[in-house]
């Protein structure tokens, strides 16, 4: 009876959450490439936004931010609700404040820049 009680918890416990991590691996993500549209986008929100440094953004969100779920599309997040939503995120990722900069950088620029489309 015990094993009967423990698979069902396993199932209840787990079952959702492998559902949500396989459902993630099924959605596709675009990230805006590291160009001159990114950076125009980016020299709208900061002058002193670089090719190099939105790069680097663009590199977090694929190593940092991977590591805790799918990474995010800075499209379906209007850039002015990125700053209210990272700090949680950054200390769970142990971002240096520099390496906040850079990623706050890349998803505000990409969120103007639109999906190339199908």
């Amino acid at each position: 009876m015990d094993n009967d009680n423990s698979y069902h918890y396993q199932v209840i416990t787990f079952g959702p959450a492998l559902t949500l991590l396989l459902a993630q691996g099924c959605v596709p993500v675009w990230l805006p490439p590291a160009d001159e549209v990114l950076l125009a986008a980016g020299l709208r929100h900061d002058p002193h936004s670089t090719l190099e440094g939105l790069g680097e953004g663009r590199a977090l969100v694929l190593d940092r931010c991977a590591n805790c779920h799918a990474p995010p599309t800075p499209t379906v997040i209007h850039d002015e609700r990125w700053p209210d939503l990272l700090p949680r995120m950054v200390e769970r990722a142990e971002l240096t404040a520099e390496e906040t900069e850079r990623l706050l950088a890349y998803l505000e620029a990409g969120a103007d820049v639109p999906p190339p489309a199908d």
